[in-house]
């Protein structure tokens, strides 16, 4: 399940097996993948009764694919990958109590997609294979997913054996029109592949810059993006020391800044980060002492100067 909050609401979308899977074997199944996906909303201390979205015969919805986002105008936008006999990416967005789509194609999709809105505009990452190539692509819409670019190439690499494919997506989209696309690529580990930062705001072509980020044996990122424009981006090790890192990008430039913010020992796992006006607030699960039950542990940290 994931959750976003919308004003005074609390927005609610979960998938749904078509039979239970009950075994490791059974979990790995397509037949036993998610086949729906469900929306409810909390409004006034209650919730609504649950509406199916749309039905598949699989979708990419777990903990590494799959997201919702917010746009100024609290529209809300769930982007998934659908595994239909033509497996497409879809922006199911909630326009006046109807769901609207936009849908994207390829020639091989990958399951892992990625959102992120900043004010009107929404922004959306998923990955296609060409032959022997994987291109993480990003589209965006200044107009709440009504009209969308044409996909710019965040990031191109081999794709085939010894190679792997793209295992995690994430989108940050900042205050004076980028858009950060981080993308993780499995081989005998886990690791950050590759970052790029594509400039959108109607660009017809790549505008991109690469960074390498330590590292080696990183297992999972989140990201949270300030409104004043920082990134921060938190990664976690098989060390169980997990890492924080601030991701600037300049106003008017693609001169990104990565800095190491804190590396806290005994913090073993996390399920995100976020940003508020000021401070982002990232979450872990502390289980330094091995005889007592983990506790959850937040941390503060001011990304927005005067």
């Amino acid at each position: 399940p994931r959750i976003i909050a919308a004003g005074r609401s609390l927005h609610l979308v979960w998938a749904d097996f078509g039979s239970p899977p009950r075994t490791v074997a059974a979990r790995i199944a397509v037949s036993t993948f998610p086949t729906s996906l469900w929306h409810a909303v909390l409004e006034n201390g209650a919730w609504s009764v649950p509406e199916r979205i749309a039905t598949s015969t699989w979708f990419g919805w777990n903990g590494e694919t799959g997201g919702l986002a917010i746009d100024a105008r609290g529209t809300l936008h769930v982007a998934v990958w659908k595994g239909d006999s033509a497996p497409l990416v879809y922006d199911f967005r909630l326009v006046g109590g109807r769901w609207e789509t936009s849908r994207f194609q390829g020639s091989g999709l990958n399951h892992n997609t990625a959102i992120a809105t900043r004010g009107d505009t929404v922004a959306l990452g998923f990955v296609d294979m060409v032959r022997d190539t994987e291109r993480v692509l990003v589209v965006e819409s200044a107009d709440h997913g009504m009209h969308w670019t044409n996909p710019i190439v965040a990031s191109r690499r081999p794709w085939g054996p010894g190679h792997g494919s793209v295992s995690r997506l994430a989108l940050a989209a900042t205050a004076d029109g980028h858009v950060l696309a981080i993308g993780e690529k499995p081989d005998d580990s886990f690791y950050l592949d590759t970052i790029r930062v594509v400039r959108m705001k109607g660009a017809t072509g790549p505008s991109t810059t690469q960074l390498v980020v330590p590292p080696p044996t990183s297992d999972g990122f989140v990201l949270a993006g300030a409104p004043c424009g920082p990134i921060v981006m938190l990664i976690q090790t098989f060390s169980r020391t997990p890492q924080l890192f601030e991701l600037t990008l300049p106003r008017d430039s693609l001169a990104t800044r990565i800095r190491p913010l804190l590396s806290t020992a005994g913090i073993e796992t996390f399920p995100g980060v976020a940003a508020g006006r000021r401070s982002a607030i990232a979450v872990f699960a502390d289980n330094a002492d091995s005889l007592a039950p983990a506790r959850s542990v937040a941390m503060s940290l001011h990304v927005c100067w005067p």
